[in-house]
């Protein structure tokens, strides 16, 4: 006997198969009970006609037949049996959603009536729901479609899907929308850019965390060690923690620009942009690295500036630029493509010098009047041909007790106000005038009762001229010519641009640099006597140190010799008009 879901009639022939045996054998119904409370129906089946007599088997026959037709199920029974097989199946109800046992005919993957799939979704029917879990043998996967989309399990089972949870155990992480992750050990991440056009990831591994442009890479075989070779592109920049060997610990953190790209602290506007505040340009490389200040700011303690430092496109050093003797304007050697002449350069390197400085337009226009009328700007200028005496320079240094020459005066005056620049030359003797006027040589008269520093902002050219002449200079007659020359001077500069930079000078010699002498005034270290010294000298350590030009330009000299103590020389001329020699 067997339960079977359904009903049967008496005298329907049944097969049965025992594939396992190779056993098939055809037989009959010869009872049905019905069980209309559960709805079960209890078949007997056999060939129960052998051992009686075939009126007795007949009589049975009809007894049965008399009993089953008692006992029939009807339409109404048979119905309710079928919605109470399909309730099991598809268990509807559940909070609201249901959930659909799907078997391969329905997926369309198969002929075969064994579930396939099961399938939960928010709604009683497929065509009352938008969400969908799907659970199959390749895990688990949700869908998603506008109510009324979908109207069949086919549909379902064809709709766009991503695998949540595979059976291997994989999760997949997309599906984590929100919340919080409490002590989660994660030994490397990778969290891409979205977008068609992105190509950054960022990468948090092995104590890093790095920005890199990365490529994709269809079919990586993940089970080889270098496999992230096949993913990753150039590093833009990383955060790292530093780690010193010797100890075995981790000794601090660093940030690390790569070549090529730009690393940039903002200050954001409100409106989707943001521009720098710190910035470390993409040119920036190991061997010379960049960085850029942006806006006001504040540096608080003490500032160590090892190399040049320029303020405006003029150059600020130890010899001048506001820094030695009560300050001074560095200069940068360029001219404005304007000035071609040697005297108009030679005005224009006072008139540079002064503007560094912080005079006012019309009060470096009154140092040119003034220095037309002693010298026309010529540095070697010797009123008395080396005479005691008589006055030397742009502004005729004289030594009023007469004792000493010009340019003796002039020198004995640099060395107490430590320019040690060579004093033939524009840029020591301004260095000079800028310690000489507040030092005892500028007097304030009641005709023009302004202090240097006073004078240094007047902006009335002839007040200023007129001012220089009679604190300064101090002259028996006066000299109003001065003003016309210093207003000349001015209507020619006012409106030139200082060029900025310094030509793109490079130092000679690889770093750490130390200067172990510098140019001017020093004793011999060969004879130990006082002596000019005309050059910088430069050491690094390296005795067979390659030596570079500093900038690009035409050799002019070359030799050996050229000095004894020279050796070898080499000069350069530069595009700027300046020279640079090598000894």
């Amino acid at each position: 006997s067997t339960e079977i879901l359904g009903s049967d009639s008496i005298g329907n022939t049944v097969s049965i198969h025992r594939g396992d045996r190779n056993y098939h054998y055809q037989t009959r119904v010869f009872k049905v009970v019905t069980d209309h409370v559960n709805g079960r129906v209890q078949a007997s089946l056999g060939d129960n006609l052998s051992g009686n007599s075939i009126n007795r088997q007949l009589s049975q026959v009809q007894s049965n037949i008399s009993d089953l037709d008692n006992n029939k199920m009807t339409f109404y029974d048979s119905t309710e049996i079928g919605k109470y097989q399909d309730d099991i199946m598809r268990g509807a109800g559940a909070n609201g959603g249901s959930i659909y046992m799907v078997n391969g005919i329905e997926a369309g993957v198969s002929q075969s009536r064994e579930t396939y799939e099961q399938v939960f979704m928010d709604g009683p029917k497929i065509q009352d729901s938008q969400y969908f879990m799907i659970q199959n043998n390749a895990g688990i996967s949700f869908k998603q479609c506008k109510k009324g989309q979908w109207t069949t399990i086919k549909d379902v089972h064809n709709g766009a899907s991503t695998t949540a949870w595979t059976l291997d155990g994989t999760f997949n992480a997309s599906f984590i929308a929100a919340g919080i992750l409490a002590g989660v050990l994660i030994q490397g991440v990778v969290v891409k850019s979205i977008g068609n056009n992105s190509f950054f990831q960022s990468v948090l591994s092995n104590g890093a965390f790095s920005i890199e442009q990365y490529k994709e890479t269809k079919n990586v075989d993940y089970t080889k060690p270098d496999w992230q070779k096949d993913v990753h592109g150039g590093k833009v920049g990383e955060f790292i923690g530093t780690y010193n060997g010797d100890t075995k610990k981790a000794n601090g953190s660093a940030l690390i620009n790569y070549p090529g790209y730009i690393f940039s602290i903002n200050q954001d506007n409100g409106n989707g942009s943001s521009t720098p505040v710190f910035q470390v340009p993409s040119d920036s490389t190991f061997d010379k690295p960049k960085f850029k200040l942006f806006g006001d700011g504040t540096l608080q303690g003490d500032i160590n500036i090892k190399g040049n430092f320029y303020v405006n496109g003029v150059k600020i050093d130890t010899n001048g630029g506001g820094n030695t003797g009560g300050g001074g304007g560095g200069w940068n050697g360029q001219y404005p493509l304007e000035i071609t002449s040697d005297r108009d350069k030679r005005y224009w390197q006072i008139w540079a010098m002064a503007i560094g400085a912080g005079f006012s337009k019309q009060a470096a226009a009154a140092l040119l009047g003034n220095a037309q009328g002693e010298s026309d700007a010529n540095p070697m200028a010797d009123e008395g041909g080396g005479r005691p005496g008589f006055g030397y320079g742009v502004w005729q240094w004289t030594d009023s007790s007469g004792a000493s020459s010009g340019r003796v005066y002039m020198i004995n005056l640099m060395t107490r106000a430590g320019v040690t620049d060579n004093p033939d030359t524009i840029t020591a003797q301004f260095k000079l005038l800028m310690w000489h006027a507040p030092n005892g040589q500028w007097i304030a008269t009641s005709s023009y009762p302004y202090s240097w520093t006073q004078f240094m902002t007047l902006t009335n050219i002839n007040t200023a001229t007129q001012a220089f002449v009679a604190n300064f200079e101090r002259p028996l007659n006066g000299h109003p010519e001065r003003s016309t020359w210093a207003q000349e001077w001015y209507n020619k500069f006012v409106n030139l641009k200082i060029p900025s930079g310094g030509g793109g000078y490079i130092a000679p010699i690889s770093r750490p640099i130390t200067v172990t002498s510098e140019m001017g005034w020093r004793t011999s270290p060969i004879t130990g006597a006082q002596e000019f010294h005309n050059a910088v000298d430069l050491v690094n350590g390296n005795p067979t140190t390659p030596i570079l030009a500093s900038g690009d330009g035409q050799v002019v000299q070359a030799g050996s010799n050229y000095y004894d103590w020279y050796g070898n020389y080499t000069v350069i001329k530069h595009a700027d008009g300046l020279y640079t020699g090598y000894a």
